[in-house]
């Protein structure tokens, strides 16, 4: 059988609840003591807060909120709250616990930093949250720090409005992802560049071997029996000259000539083929239907490019060394 109790325990136990409702009460008086404390010392503390654009609120030991500046009231009243709602006296602690829905691990989060904060744990706690509306999307930065005044421990919690900064990082992020992007497309078409640049040189190989083959089997045999006809020295000449570009095309020796040569005009690349082939300046002079004077300079030229700095250093015999220079069938003079 349960025993009821009496009306002087139910009495004591009254007293009991009321003494701790006067030591809170009289937490909350200090603290408000200590601010006003500070006011009077600083001139118009009050005022300066109110002036800010964080949200800022002063919590005591226990969690109550003991002030907050008009940032703060004003975000309260814009987001649902009442006109003449009054946060003092509020235990954002517990406002934190009793939250519910999606923002309630959010919250469990902050009244567990704020804990933190007031038991000396950590000296600050800070986090990054999104507080979103219908209409906007918005990011606060929330910063809790733990101060003392007139040797009693407060905490000072604020918010501050983030969204422009982290709308730039989101700008940077897409930004990075569309040049990682971009990044990717432009080594595909490297790559497909690549392969098509291999398909050409591959191509370029094949008729090159075509031409060779055709100028083998088809063109030089004819040449042969022409040579062996009888031939007056000039026709002879210009038939050995044409037999001699025949097989540097076939050898592909000019464009060798040309890649070593640090780029010989074409000129002086049909200068070099006769000078190779044995004539004297008179007679590239004739062949070419230009003055004595313009093919020393062309040799001159020649020398330069190939790296002839000596006066000794024979032409002819330099160029007999290396690979050949053709005189295509476009360049050769008209009879």
């Amino acid at each position: 059988m349960v025993k009821r109790a009496s009306i002087q325990d139910r009495i004591l136990q009254r007293v009991e609840e009321i003494r701790e409702r006067l030591s809170h009460f009289e937490k909350i008086v200090t603290g408000f003591a200590g601010i006003a404390q500070l006011n009077e010392q600083g001139g118009s503390v009050s005022a300066v807060l109110d002036a800010l654009a964080t949200h800022l609120a002063i919590l005591d030991a226990a969690g109550v909120i003991l002030y907050t500046n008009h940032a703060w009231k004003q975000f309260a009243m814009e987001n649902g709250m009442v006109e003449d709602f009054d946060c003092i006296g509020v235990n954002y602690i517990h406002i934190c616990h009793s939250a519910t829905g999606e923002d309630a691990p959010l919250a469990l989060e902050v009244a567990k930093g704020i804990q933190s904060v007031i038991d000396k744990r950590i000296q600050e706690f800070g986090m990054e949250y999104p507080c979103h509306t219908s209409k906007q999307k918005r990011w606060f930065y929330m910063r809790v720090t733990r101060t003392v005044i007139s040797q009693e421990p407060y905490v000072v919690v604020s918010h501050d409005n983030v969204t422009s900064i982290k709308s730039s990082y989101e700008i940077i992020r897409e930004q990075k992802e569309q040049l990682r992007t971009s990044s990717d497309e432009l080594e595909a078409a490297n790559n497909a560049l690549r392969v098509l640049l291999q398909r050409v040189e591959a191509e370029k190989r094949e008729m090159h071997e075509k031409v060779v083959l055709n100028i083998q089997q088809s063109i030089l045999p004819y040449v042969q029996k022409i040579k062996a006809m009888p031939l007056e020295s000039s026709a002879r000449k210009y038939l050995t000259l044409m037999e001699s570009s025949l097989v540097d095309i076939r050898s592909a020796f000019a464009r060798d000539l040309t890649s070593r040569s640090a780029g010989l005009t074409p000129a002086e690349i049909r200068v070099a083929s006769l000078i190779r082939n044995g004539l004297s300046t008179k007679e590239i002079a004739g062949m070419l239907n230009l003055s004595l004077r313009a093919i020393e300079f062309h040799r001159q030229n020649i020398r330069r490019k190939l790296g002839l700095r000596s006066r000794k250093a024979n032409l002819h015999s330099f160029l007999l060394e290396m690979p050949s220079v053709s005189l295509t069938p476009k360049h050769m003079p008209e009879d």
